[in-house]
C-alpha cells in the first residue's frame, strides 16, 4: 500500500473522492492532505433529491483535522456546486465535514468532549486553535440541541446565579430537577425577576407549560421569589439547605460578637459555636467540657432564638417558650416567620444538654415558602 492510499484509508474517503496528494513541513510542523473528486462525477442536490446531478463550479476549501503525531492536519478540496432543475445551482455537501465549518467533524467531536471538562482558553491552547472559532463550534451544536429540546414533564426547577465575570455582571440557569441527573434547561443575562419571565417564555417555546411547574428551589432572593410568584404561580419555593444554614451561622456569630463585650472568654470562640462538638478538633471541643460553657446561656438554641435572621421582606424571627430540662439546659424551638411570604422554617432539639455543658444538637425539619 502506498502513501496515498494509507491515507486514503485512514481518513475513510470513498469514491468519487480520493487522495491526490499530501505534503509534509517539518519546519512548520504541518501535514497537508489534498483531495480530488473523479472527473465526470455527479453529486446528489443537498436539498434532499436522490438525482446525481452535473458540477457547475468548484471552491477550494481548507478544513482543519485531528492533529498528526504531534503536527497540525489539514485537508483541501475543490467542493462542487451542481445545477439542480428543481433547486438551481446549490453547493454539496462533503462527507467529512458539516456546511460552513473550518474543522472536520472528527476534530468537531474531539472539541465537543473535551469542552464540558475545561475552560475554552486552556482547550484553544491545547489545540492550537483561536478560541473564538471553538466559541462559534459550541454555539453552533448548543443551539442545534436547544432546538430539538422537550420540556414538557418539567414540573421541578432550580434556579441559581453565578458571576460570568469581574463586576456585577451575573448569568441566572435553570435547572430540571425532577429527573434522575439534572439539565440546563435555560441560561439568560441578569438575576432580577425578568429573568423568570423569559424562561416561562423559553420553557413554553419547547413544549412546557408555565401552570405545570409545581416546585421551585432557589435562595433567598426577593427579585426570584416575586418572579416566580407572576410568572411561575402553581409553584412552590423550597430555599436551597445552603442558604438557611448561612443564615443561621450569622445570626450566631452575631449574638457572639453582642456578648463578647460582656464575657471576654468569648473571644476567638467562632467556630466553637458554628461547629457540631463532635466534628470539630479536639482542641476546639475542650472549651466545652471547660469553665465557659456551664456558665454561659449562650448556646445555639439561645442564640438562634435572640438573633436577627436576615430573611426577604419584613423577615423576623419569634421563637416559643424554652422549657428548661431536667438537666438545667434550655430546650427550645425556633421559628423564622416571614408574614408576607408565608415562608418559615423549624429546628428542634435532638435532645437535651448533657452534664458536661454541651448544648443540646439541632435538626432542620422543614423549611418552604408558598407562593399561593
Amino acid at each position: 500500500m502506498d502513501k496515498l492510499s494509507l491515507f486514503q484509508a485512514a481518513l475513510g474517503i470513498q469514491d468519487p473522492w480520493h487522495v491526490d496528494k499530501a505534503t509534509f513541513d517539518p519546519e512548520q510542523a504541518r501535514l497537508d492532505v489534498h483531495l480530488e473528486f473523479t472527473k465526470g462525477a455527479r453529486f446528489p442536490c443537498p436539498e434532499g433529491d436522490e438525482d446525481a446531478c452535473p458540477v457547475h463550479d468548484t471552491t477550494r476549501k481548507t478544513w482543519r483535522h485531528l492533529d498528526f503525531f504531534q503536527h497540525h492536519a489539514y485537508l483541501h478540496a475543490p467542493v462542487p456546486r451542481v445545477v439542480c432543475p428543481e433547486h438551481g445551482t446549490r453547493q454539496v455537501t462533503v462527507p467529512w465535514a458539516r456546511p460552513g465549518s473550518g474543522f472536520t467533524l472528527l476534530f468537531e467531536a474531539l472539541l465537543l468532549e473535551l469542552a464540558p471538562h475545561m475552560p475554552i482558553a486552556a482547550l484553544a491552547r491545547l489545540v492550537r486553535e483561536h478560541d473564538t472559532r471553538i466559541w462559534r463550534l459550541l454555539e453552533h451544536y448548543v443551539e442545534e440541541a436547544r432546538a430539538a429540546a422537550d420540556h414538557s414533564e418539567v414540573t421541578s426547577v432550580g434556579i441559581d446565579e453565578t458571576s460570568a465575570r469581574r463586576g456585577h455582571d451575573y448569568v441566572s440557569l435553570f435547572m430540571d430537577l425532577g429527573i434522575e441527573k439534572p439539565r440546563v434547561l435555560f441560561a439568560t443575562e441578569g438575576r432580577d425577576g425578568s429573568t423568570l419571565k423569559r424562561f416561562a417564555q423559553d420553557l413554553s417555546n419547547h413544549g412546557g407549560d408555565p401552570d405545570l411547574v409545581t416546585s421551585v428551589c432557589c435562595d433567598m432572593s426577593p427579585a426570584f421569589m416575586h418572579g416566580v410568584e407572576q410568572h411561575l404561580g402553581n409553584a412552590e419555593i423550597t430555599f436551597d439547605r445552603y442558604h438557611v444554614v448561612q443564615q443561621l451561622g450569622a445570626a450566631v456569630d452575631e449574638v457572639r460578637r453582642s456578648e463578647r463585650k460582656d464575657r471576654p472568654e468569648l473571644t476567638r470562640t467562632r467556630y466553637i459555636w458554628l461547629k457540631r462538638p463532635r466534628t470539630s478538633p479536639s482542641a476546639n471541643r475542650r472549651p466545652w467540657r471547660g469553665s465557659i460553657a456551664p456558665r454561659f446561656s449562650l448556646r445555639p438554641c439561645a442564640l438562634i432564638a435572640g438573633a436577627s435572621i436576615s430573611m426577604p421582606s419584613t423577615s423576623s424571627l419569634q421563637s416559643s417558650p424554652r422549657p428548661t430540662s431536667t438537666a438545667g439546659a434550655m430546650a427550645p424551638r425556633a421559628r423564622a416567620w416571614n408574614p408576607s411570604r408565608t415562608s418559615f422554617a423549624w429546628w428542634r432539639p435532638t435532645g437535651t444538654a448533657s452534664s458536661d455543658g454541651t448544648p443540646p444538637r439541632f435538626r432542620t425539619v422543614f423549611w418552604r415558602a408558598s407562593t399561593r
